[in-house]
């Protein structure tokens, strides 16, 4: 069995192949063709528990787009290859005061055709490069074309690979961080210098000059940004309705509990459209969008899933004045698909 840990699942997986792996596995679950049922938990006690997360993704073949009366993106679906996985993560409220990362986890590969143990890779690694990619998907087919600015809320475990996701899908001239603490925020800045831009060409970007700034705050550059992502741990939303403008795209992925939230209810309500990565997730999790109820926000707003764009189904953006919203808690046939694409890559070498 292939054991892979934090760093070999980073130098075996590029952010790129990450995004086509993700873009595939939500073509299949807009075929029906990926599961990945409620998680289920065991407490141990003292603010300890096991979460246990089975997905899988089935075979599927590349499909045409649906046709509509309407313009299509034309988005086409690629075939997926099938993955089988369970995500086990451990929650040990304690472990700051170990010096130990509050979550942590591992995947468990499977072979799809016979059920053999393939793998098993570091899950938070997985997980945080899964993210990023579908932050990716999402801006790829929802931001503006013109989108020539970012900004990237955060600077925590998620952020690293948020802001690659950035870089790869965007073709980004300046792009803004923003940390409460603002030594995370400058580690984060030059580790994106030293990793993803050092050495590799401007035209591989398609960047005249890509250039990252440290902010001291929340400032009119948020207008500024065509892109925000916002990735903390905010337990109440910092960004509100003066923040934001007609044209922009906001990723909201740090909230993923009820009680959680990091856009204001307004915001949500202003929305032209908002997709999420999974509705029954959503209508469980997203305390961005649950906080929004009844402060000018319906659940029957919600356009849909980004899956539905990405297979050809719904249109993500009709303009570039159109604010659009998308908002993730996290699905786990994604993580399948990305651990699958990890050990193949690792195979192919």
């Amino acid at each position: 069995m292939i054991v892979l840990d934090h760093d070999e699942v980073y130098r075996t997986l590029t952010m790129a192949e990450a995004i086509a792996a993700v873009e595939e596995a939500l073509c299949a679950a807009a075929l029906g063709l990926a599961v990945a049922p409620v998680r289920s938990s065991v407490a141990m006690g003292g603010g300890a528990v096991l979460l246990t997360m089975p997905a899988a993704v089935r075979p599927t073949r590349a499909v045409k787009t649906v046709e509509t009366d309407r313009p299509m993106p034309g988005v086409r679906c690629r075939s997926a290859p099938p993955a089988l996985a369970v995500k086990l993560v451990t929650v040990f409220s304690e472990n700051e005061r170990r010096s130990l990362p509050t979550v942590q986890g591992a995947i468990v590969l499977f072979d799809p055709t016979d059920g053999r143990p393939r793998a098993i890779l570091d899950g938070r690694a997985i997980t945080a490069i899964r993210t990023g990619a579908l932050t990716g998907v999402a801006l790829r087919h929802l931001s503006a074309p013109s989108a020539k600015t970012a900004l990237m809320i955060g600077a925590g475990g998620q952020a690293y690979d948020q802001a690659r996701a950035l870089i790869e899908c965007l073709t980004l001239r300046k792009l803004y961080l923003y940390n409460r603490t603002m030594r995370k925020a400058l580690a984060l800045k030059e580790r994106l210098e030293q990793d993803v831009l050092k050495g590799r060409p401007v035209a591989q970007f398609g960047h005249e000059a890509l250039t990252i700034e440290v902010l001291t705050a929340l400032d009119e550059r948020v207008r500024e940004a065509d892109v925000i992502v916002t990735a903390t741990s905010a337990p109440e939303p910092f960004i509100d309705e003066s923040m934001v403008r007609k044209g922009q795209t906001i990723v909201a992925i740090g909230a993923f509990r009820p009680e959680m939230s990091e856009l204001r209810p307004e915001v949500i309500a202003r929305a032209d459209r908002l997709f999420v990565d999974t509705s029954s997730g959503a209508r469980e999790e997203a305390g961005d969008l649950l906080k929004a109820e009844g402060h000018g926000w319906r659940w029957e707003r919600l356009t849909g899933e980004l899956s539905e764009v990405v297979a050809g189904r719904l249109i993500g953006r009709e303009s570039e004045t159109e604010l659009i919203v998308f908002k993730s808690v996290g699905v786990g046939y994604l993580d399948a698909a990305v651990a699958d694409r990890a050990v193949g890559r690792l195979g192919a070498r």
